[in-house]
This record gives structure tokens, sequence and C-alpha cells, in this order.
């Protein structure tokens, strides 16, 4: 119910749970608008990601931003009759609230790319057991590669519960990985599922990344270092959809038209890490061409230069690299110097000129041309989203 104190800070309710990296992400980006917008009086409790998120009986407020993953708490949200916005990717039967979330195709295409990338022909996915959410992925992920041409491989997880079910799904996904046409990269829905493809793969002494690369949904960084080989991760725009979500609750607070009931933001990059740290081609040339580049990226690169590095000629290297990469030598190039000022822009707080000095541009005049160009934002522009 609406708190009736006029001139009162909005009370709002955060019904995210704290456990997770992408939960705590959403809430800094949730403070980050109310630093910027607010003030608001918010109530938030820790909790974990699978804990049944509740109300406190008897709490009164103005707005309500949550996960909402069941329709048994969409039901208890909407008895508290005040403006909310879904940060849950999980789409619920007769549920149409405002919602920021994820977008599910584009972290498909982009774990697609990083495969293609890195010299994979063959993928697979991992998913959850009958969550809906998962199935989406799923799907969008075998549409992609059948319109890609990829060869495609699903593992269809066990459901229940229950210590024997745990080492039968353990069992089967092992010898799921080994069925697979070797080297494979592996998409898998979250963190945890990651975790356990690298331990099936180690189990059935299959080489990460050489044989099965490893590529999880999400990312924390905590988590995907804590595991042997460490996790590569998808980094989502958690902090974005918790601005955005604030956002939109702000608009509705104020009686505004929303441009748009559903948001979906795509991710911002990769975080790569052992488990995908390969180039899995057989021109060894090729090979040493696409670590060079990726290894020099801080420096301005000519291709004359790459081709010295792997002693070969320049016209040999670029007819073998164009028919190992479907791109040009100049393209990787341009790409890895791009990723590289993306970078030092997520990460750091280098001021522009010298990110430009270190991602091998020759001006900050000239990087935020190729930022325009190839993004449609300049460089500063970049970072403020990023963050």
């Amino acid at each position: 119910m609406r708190s009736s104190h006029f001139n009162q800070r909005p009370r709002i309710a955060v019904l995210v749970d704290t456990s997770t990296g992408w939960g705590r992400r959403v809430i800094r980006g949730i403070y980050n608008f109310v630093h910027k917008h607010g003030p608001w009086d918010i109530w938030l409790e820790p909790r974990g990601q699978d804990e049944d998120l509740r109300l406190p009986r008897g709490w009164t407020g103005d707005g309500i931003i949550a996960r909402i993953s069941t329709l048994g708490m969409a039901r208890h949200l909407r008895q508290a009759a005040v403006p909310t916005v879904n940060v849950s990717g999980i789409a619920l039967p007769g549920v149409d609230l405002p919602r920021v979330t994820s977008d599910n195709l584009a972290i498909v295409q982009l774990a697609l790319n990083h495969f293609t990338d890195l010299g994979i022909r063959s993928v697979g996915y991992i998913g959850l057991p009958r969550r809906s959410y998962s199935l989406i992925r799923q799907r969008l992920f075998v549409e992609e590669c059948q319109r890609r041409g990829v060869a495609n491989h699903v593992f269809h997880a066990l459901g229940g519960v229950g210590g024997t079910l745990w080492e039968r799904q353990r069992s089967a996904m092992e010898s799921w990985l080994a069925s697979l046409p070797k080297p494979v990269g592996v998409l898998t829905w979250g963190i945890k599922r990651g975790i356990e493809a690298i331990d099936a793969a180690v189990r059935r002494d299959l080489r990460v990344p050489d044989d099965v690369a490893v590529l999880a949904g999400d990312d924390d960084d905590l988590l995907c270092r804590a595991v042997r080989p460490t996790l590569s991760g998808i980094i989502v725009p958690a902090e974005q959809i918790g601005h955005d979500a604030a956002q939109m609750l702000d608009r509705l607070l104020k009686k505004q038209r929303l441009k748009e009931r559903t948001v979906s933001i795509p991710p911002t990059g990769i975080a790569s890490r052992n488990s995908t740290d390969v180039l899995a081609m057989d021109d060894v040339d090729v090979v040493a061409a696409v670590r060079f580049i990726r290894e020099h990226a801080h420096r301005a690169l000519l291709i004359d230069d790459v081709a010295h590095a792997v002693a070969t000629s320049r016209r040999s290297l670029e007819r073998r690299f164009q028919k190992a990469m479907g791109r040009t030598l100049g393209e990787e190039i341009a790409r890895a110097h791009l990723d590289r000022a993306r970078s030092l822009l997520e990460t750091t707080d280098l001021p522009i000129p010298k990110v430009a000095d270190n991602s091998g541009y020759g001006s900050p005049e000239y990087m935020a041309c190729v930022f325009r160009s190839a993004l449609g934002v300049t460089p500063l522009k970049y970072r403020m989203q990023s963050r």
C-alpha cells in the first residue's frame, strides 16, 4: 500500500538476492540511479537466490523493484498495489509488469561469435531442467546455430532433487561431453553450470579448453576464478538493468508514460579466462598471427608487423588468415584495438587520451571516429553506459 505522507521521500522495496554477483550489481545500479536522481528510502534485506522473497508484514511504501521468479511472488507483490518493476529474465504467464532484463539473443550471438573467433565450429548448450527462461535461451541458441550453419548439441538435464540425482546428472553430463565432436565450445546457463561442465570434462580426462571450451552465460570474478581452469563468463549488464529499472520506476511514481514496458539490454562483453583460452585451428601461422595481434593491441599495428612476427610472407598470411578466420588481417587488427579500448573504458579510470594511446589509436579523435562508426557512441558515452 502507498505511503500517505505528503512530500515524504519515496519508500522503495528492493527484492533482489544479495548472494550472487548479478544481484549485487543490480542493486548497485539501483543505488547509482538514486545517488543521481534521488533521494529514496530503500528497504533491502540480505537474501539468497533461492529464498522466498517477500515484503515484510505491514510494509507500506510507494514502489517495488523485484526479481519476480514465481507466480506466488507476483501475486504477493500485486497485493501491495504500488508501481512495480520486474528485473527477472523469467517470463511468467499472466504477469505483465514493466520489466528490464538481459537480451537473450544478444547473449547467444556473443557466445557464438566468441567460439567462432577461437576457430571452434561445433558448439553445445547446458541449461536448467524445465525452467522456461533457460529453455528460451536454449531455443534461441539452436535457432541461431541453424541460421549460421553451425553444428549444435543440447544437454537435456535431468529434473528432480536428491543426492542420487546429482550423481546421475553428473554422469550424464560427462557422457554427453565425451560424445561431442572435438573441439567443442559449450555455453552454459550460468556460472554454476559452467563449473559443473568443467568438472565433468576433467573427470573424463577431456582437456579444458583444448577439447572442451566452456563459457558461462554470466560472470562473477570471485566464483569464476575459484575453479581450475578459471571460467570465462559473459558480462551481463546487471548494473544497467538496476539503473534502468529504477529509472522506469521513477517515471511510474511521477505518473509518466513509459516508452517501453519491456527493455532488453545486451551484454557488454566477455571476461575471457582459461576455460576458453584456445585457438582451435590447424594453421599454426594463423594462430600465431591472432595471438600476436591480441597481445600487441596496446600499440599501433600494421599487417607487415604481423607477417614479420610470424615469419611468413604477407600475401600468403593474408590469404590463409581470410580462409581460416572469415575476415581480413586488417579487420582483426581493428577488432583487437576496439576490444582493448572498450576494456580500458569499462575497467579503468584512464583519461580518454590515455585510453587511445594504450589501444593503438593515433589520437583520441581517431578513436572517437572508430567508436561512432562501430558502436554508434563516443568513447565517453560508452564508458558512462558500461558503468
